[in-house]
């Protein structure tokens, strides 16, 4: 009996023996890789949470604005301020007759003739529609006046124009249509020339002008010299160029390049002629 106690007592020992030097190898091992990388991790990611941040990114609550640009990418220049010229005012197609500061309707006055006022210039109307008295008429001198410095200004171009009818009364005109009515037919006639009492000449403001290089009243007129100075320099004396080339349906007339009508005002022949309108036209008569 004794002898198993001592015998028990003996393997307890060893092996409380054998534990302690189990704990103390345990206890005594290196650590591996893997810990020390780990507690390496851990202080440097504390020494870096005590450190204070250089910049804060605050996330935008808008996808598009978190979206960034390559940093190396050129961002596109913004364009030059130019100063851009104003733009010209539209040219006008058609002629502002507001740009006068009158234009009366026409009227008849008490000398039996119709009359339009532009401003404070009375023009009398003679055409296919509005007449003239029988007894109206005869040579204007203030108009005839002006026809002759024309031709002084022609001559000084090197331009030699030459009258070929003025003034014509009732009784002459009414010869004149018949005449080509018996040529050319009533139709003809009414293109060409004018009926008694509806001539321009009775009023004694038109002239039919030729020069000494062409002395038939056709439209070869316009080819020479002499009628494109005219045309370009009539107003300058307050003439008009009456009967347009493309103005028959409005005026009633064919093409007449050697008819001028004297409007006296030359701001107003000016106007007139730069218009590019028929008389008609430019008043408002049709």
């Amino acid at each position: 009996m004794k002898g198993k106690l001592v015998l028990t007592g003996l393997i307890l020992l060893l092996l409380l023996i054998a534990g302690i030097i189990a704990a103390a190898v345990y206890f005594n091992r290196p650590q591996d890789e893997g810990s020390e990388t780990m507690s390496n991790e851990r202080i440097a990611a504390r020494v870096v949470s005590e450190e204070e941040p250089e910049s804060q990114v605050i996330p935008s609550d808008d996808p598009e604005e978190e979206t960034t640009e390559p940093e190396n990418e050129e961002s596109e220049p913004e364009p030059e301020t130019v100063n851009a010229e104003p733009e010209p005012e539209p040219v006008p197609t058609e002629f502002d007759r507001g740009s006068l500061q009158r234009i009366s309707e026409i009227y008849l006055a008490d000398d039996g003739c119709y009359y339009v006022d532009v401003d404070d210039v009375h023009l009398i109307i003679a055409n296919k529609i509005y007449g003239l008295p029988e007894w109206y008429g005869g040579p204007d001198e203030e108009a005839t006046a002006a026809m002759y410095r024309m031709f002084d200004g022609a001559r000084a171009a090197g331009h030699n124009l030459q009258l070929v009818s003025g003034y014509r009364s009732y009784s002459t005109q009414a010869a004149i249509h018949a005449r080509y009515t018996a040529e050319q037919g009533e139709e003809a006639a009414d293109r060409i020339s004018a009926e008694a009492g509806h001539s321009e000449h009775q009023t004694g403001l038109a002239f039919d002008i030729l020069s000494d290089t062409y002395s038939r009243l056709n439209a070869g007129f316009d080819q020479t010299a002499a009628c494109q100075w005219m045309m370009e320099h009539c107003w300058e004396y307050g003439f008009v160029l009456r009967y347009l080339a493309d103005k028959t349906e409005q005026t009633g007339y064919s093409y007449e390049p050697w008819h001028y009508h004297y409007i006296g005002d030359v701001d107003l022949a000016r106007e007139i002629t730069e218009s590019g309108l028929s008389l008609e036209e430019f008043l408002g008569l049709v």
